[in-house]
């Protein structure tokens, strides 16, 4: 499943000119968690709610909530993201549990102002490790909802010119473990 919606926000909303402020993303947000029910908190959650609410044919009835963080990507600063899963990162590496425990579906919102040179989203069609060729590939418009299963394996080619801002989000139908979350609370030792 792959959807592109272009324009996603009204350039005139308060949500859109405030994600669209160089100081918001100087510090995006790293793993964070929203119930279901929960009301947003911040510029961030409204948007995820926005998403969501936007989105809600996708969703499956009953689901605990959903994940966020954002990023900012850059040739000064972290420039691409490798290969992988989204999934809960503290059962998979710590917790030793068999298997992988993945979302249900996720999205990506590009909050940049110009388009940058790179930092194509690229989404792995098939199952096929090996087949590194067989792939969608999206430019990261600036206001563009890509709404994808975050489950494929995916990644995000280097900018060399420009920024690259986005908020991504994930639904879960069972929430994952609250270390991913809150991990400075926890011993990591005893995994």
């Amino acid at each position: 499943m792959l959807i592109v919606l272009d324009n996603f926000l009204d350039t005139d909303s308060n949500l859109y000119r405030e994600l669209s402020q160089d100081s918001l993303w100087e510090t995006p947000p790293r793993n964070s968690w929203i119930d279901r029910d929960q009301s947003p908190t911040n510029v961030w959650e409204s948007l995820v709610e926005k998403i969501w609410t936007h989105s809600s044919s996708l969703l499956p009835g009953q689901f605990d909530g959903m994940e966020y963080w954002g990023d900012q990507l850059s040739p000064d600063h972290r420039r691409d993201i490798p290969w992988h899963q989204d999934k809960d990162e503290f059962k998979y590496y710590f917790a030793k549990i068999t298997g992988t425990v993945t979302p249900y579906i996720g999205s990506l919102y590009y909050a940049h102002h110009e388009v940058p040179k790179g930092g194509f989203l690229q989404i792995r069609r098939g199952d096929d490790e090996e087949d590194i060729h067989n792939f969608e590939r999206i430019q990261p418009f600036p206001n563009r909802l890509v709404l994808f299963d975050s489950s494929s394996w995916h990644c995000v080619t280097p900018v060399t010119e420009g920024t690259r801002r986005h908020l991504a989000s994930n639904i879960w139908i069972k929430k994952p473990m609250e270390q991913n979350f809150n991990p400075e609370g926890f011993d990591l030792s005893d995994y």
